[in-house]
């Protein structure tokens, strides 16, 4: 009977640093009004209202 060869499992940790995605923008970033927080504008972002789940892209 011939002996099976096993790879042995390994699990390798590598330390990195952490990655920082710099932007310029030219224009402010403000606050949405309360007008989008309505529930009736909320279930218009629902892909699936069983589940109230929102898709993006």
């Amino acid at each position: 009977m011939k002996k099976k060869e096993y790879i042995k499992p390994e699990t390798n940790i590598l330390q990195s640093e952490p990655q920082a995605i710099l932007a310029v923008s030219n224009e402010n970033i403000g606050v949405a009004s309360e007008e989008l927080y309505t529930d009736e504008e909320v279930k218009k972002l629902w892909e699936r209202p069983e589940r109230k789940t929102i898709w993006s892209d």
